[in-house]
């Protein structure tokens, strides 16, 4: 009788170890996953801060306004130059119209 409750309670020791573990694996997957995930967007930020710096340079050094982005497309998907107005609040003025 002894001996069966302790066998049972070695067996509840060990099946309380093994979902500890599996849980901490569970844990180290997602950090894991997360740290991927992270390092995949700088390396996508250096490219793209890299394309920004080749392009602006060759932008200053010719004048070209098609050598701001030398891959051929604009960074980040290609964001408007300037927000819209509507009819309410001052009017957005274009570079031509400033004067130095």
């Amino acid at each position: 009788m002894v001996g069966s409750a302790l066998l049972a309670l070695l067996i509840a020791a060990v099946f309380g170890v093994l979902v500890y573990a599996v849980t901490t694996l569970d844990d180290a997957t997602k950090r894991e996953r997360h740290a991927k995930a992270v390092t995949a967007q700088t390396l996508q930020l250096e490219k793209l801060m890299l394309d920004l710096d080749t392009g602006l340079r060759g932008f200053v050094l010719t004048g070209k306004r098609d050598l701001r982005f030398p891959d051929g497309s604009r960074p980040f998907g290609g964001l408007p130059r300037r927000r819209p107005t509507s009819g309410a609040g001052p009017k957005a003025s274009s570079p031509q119209s400033i004067s130095t």
